[in-house]
């Protein structure tokens, strides 16, 4: 019962501070913030990725891995059910470790980021070694994807971490760049593994988005280097 109530008046404080004072958006200070920036960084590099394994990895499972329409329906689903059931047991890891071991929330993030953007460009790059071995690229592929789940409690919640009265405008902020990648990453990747013969695709793409994941987390942790919270 203790902790019952307890969790209700934490509850209660967060959504009293959700509420905006006469409609009043502070903009200037919105669009100025640092944090804001980094986590548009980081929203933006892992989009690259999703949006290109959300697009192309039906073709890649049809023309590199010779699977079936039936088969390539199931095992391009693989990834983002594992992207799904990490982003759930994340959250609640990251909720334990802040409650219960008291880690700063600041540091949670930034692990959690760490791990839901490196490790997919890790797997990522090794499924560019796997030729034609469907079990391990489906493996590293799907790894790569449910890894990408963890971020979940990273970047993609700070909003609420860094301005929860405005988390919503954030979101949108964010999201409006983040969006970007769905447009021109599938397209740069179809480009190249259509004009580069030397190189079979599976090898080239996953170089591309590893380094684009790499730079902009680097870039990411230098715009939110001053974050307390």
């Amino acid at each position: 019962m203790k902790s019952f109530l307890i969790n209700l008046l934490s509850v209660l404080h967060f959504l009293s501070q959700l509420s905006t004072s006469a409609g009043y958006i502070p903009w200037r200070a919105i669009l100025t913030s640092g944090p804001l920036w980094a986590i548009v960084v980081a929203h933006f590099s892992y989009n690259w990725t999703f949006y290109t394994l959300l697009t192309l990895l039906p073709t890649y499972m049809k023309e590199v891995l010779g699977f079936s329409i039936k088969q390539n329906g199931m095992l391009s689903a693989l990834p983002y059910i594992g992207c799904v059931v990490l982003a759930v047991l994340s959250g609640q890891l990251a909720d334990h470790l802040r409650e219960t071991w008291l880690v700063r929330t600041v540091i949670v993030r930034k692990v959690f980021s760490i791990v839901g953007m490196l490790g997919p460009a890790v797997f990522l790059v090794a499924a560019g070694f796997t030729g034609c071995d469907y079990t391990l690229a489906v493996t590293f592929l799907t790894l790569s994807s449910a890894l990408g789940g963890v971020s979940a409690s990273g970047f993609n919640i700070n909003h609420l971490d860094i301005a929860p009265s405005y988390a919503g405008i954030l979101l949108g902020i964010t999201n409006t760049f983040a969006t970007i990648p769905g447009m021109v990453g599938p397209v740069i990747a179809r480009t190249l593994t259509q004009q580069v013969r030397r190189v079979p695709s599976p090898f080239i793409n996953p170089y591309i988005e590893a380094v684009i994941v790499w730079c902009f987390k680097r870039l990411r942790s230098l715009l939110s280097s001053s974050v307390s919270y």
